[in-house]
């Protein structure tokens, strides 16, 4: 960026206000849908003033942690970058973690320097605020990793891809929407009719999960800690919040007493593309290892018909292997080919093993 083009913005941390949520709704939304890769190919995410709200009005948000650029001009904000803090644990050490969200800068304003500038003070931010790293999921062609990059290398810090998938695992229900927001080939349409229908389970033991399960949940989801190289810790309140919000869905199963041993939880958002949009499930909570094939998969068929009713077009997730895919393929879950990265910014001396077998990450 030119000192002149500098000078006509304002890069700045500041603390998000309920009245400001339809604002950054709409300027990521028009950030998204206009990356070239979205015109191309579809399939890209398009926000509302709930879903805004649900990623970044929780306890676990820091309200230290935004930035945003605004175009002198006009005042208009033009930019912005959120934040998840998460706590990590790494081979049973825990840190503090944080997943910087939806680097976002409106099409008229690109090609100018500001994402990087937004980086550099989130940097700045995080430094301050006493984070030991953060961590970032990129695809291939996602203009953020380059940013990490830049950022990590002008401050002389350790950046570096920890784990990467290959793969995408997906449940549809509606090919026909579906295709409506997604380039898909032929082939692709057909292997997704012949998964698409969804039927009633008949199993007492699995239900949908209550605000009153959260004790439960939490515990099971520490059970991740010991099964896994890398897992992200839920805290009690961000859960509670979770399992109460309409745009989350979570089925469980409960043993001959009654206690929950296994969960798959799913969050909603706008799959978009093309001028279109339709609800869709991202699946990112998963605990079904002390359940039989047969019971894990009957919960997964019976959140797949929840969200069938819910009105959601299918699910997704990239996958990486903390659980058996074994009961998802059951209930006509598919893989395709898809890329993604895990990021790691290292802020303090953390030790990273440099092999990785399984980590168990949100995606929210």
């Amino acid at each position: 960026m030119s000192s002149n083009s500098q000078s006509e913005y304002v890069v700045e941390q500041f603390s998000l206000q309920k009245e400001d949520l339809e604002e950054f709704a709409n300027i990521l939304t028009e950030t998204f849908l206009s990356d070239p890769a979205a015109l191309e190919e579809g399939a890209t995410i398009a926000f509302t003033k709930e879903s805004f709200d649900f990623f970044f009005n929780s306890p676990k948000t820091n309200p230290n942690l935004f930035v945003r650029v605004i175009y002198k001009p006009t005042n208009k904000i033009v930019g912005f970058l959120g934040n998840s803090p998460r706590n990590v644990v790494i081979k049973g050490k825990e840190y503090k973690f944080v997943n910087p969200r939806w680097l976002s800068v409106l099409p008229s304003h690109r090609r100018k320097g500001l994402a990087t500038l937004m980086g550099r003070k989130f940097l700045e931010l995080l430094i301050k605020e006493g984070y030991d790293g953060a961590f970032a999921i990129f695809e291939p062609e996602q203009h953020g990793k380059d940013i990490a990059r830049i950022v990590a290398k002008e401050n002389e810090m350790d950046q570096r891809t920890i784990f990467y998938t290959k793969k995408f695992i997906v449940r549809a229900f509606d090919v026909k929407k579906i295709a409506e927001v997604v380039k898909m080939k032929y082939f692709e349409k057909l292997a997704f009719r012949l998964m698409r229908g969804v039927k009633s389970v008949k199993n007492p033991n699995i239900r949908l999960s209550e605000e009153k399960d959260t004790e439960q949940i939490y515990n099971l989801l520490l059970e991740h800690i010991e099964r896994n190289d890398i897992a992200v810790i839920h805290d009690k309140e961000y859960l509670k919040m979770l399992i109460n919000h309409r745009l989350f869905l979570c089925a469980v199963h409960e043993d001959e007493n009654g206690r929950i041993d296994g969960l798959i939880g799913a969050w909603e958002f706008l799959l978009s593309g093309f001028g279109k949009s339709h609800p869709f499930g991202w699946l990112d909570m998963v605990h079904t290892h002390k359940l039989s094939i047969k019971d894990a998969k009957d919960m997964c068929c019976f959140l797949c018909k929840s969200a069938k009713e819910r009105g959601w077009i299918g699910i997704q997730t990239p996958y990486i292997p903390y659980f058996d895919a074994k009961p998802l393929k059951k209930a006509k879950f598919i893989f395709y080919g898809k890329r993604m990265f895990l990021d790691v910014v290292k802020l303090k001396d953390i030790k990273i093993p440099e092999r990785i077998e399984s980590i168990f990450i949100d995606w929210r």
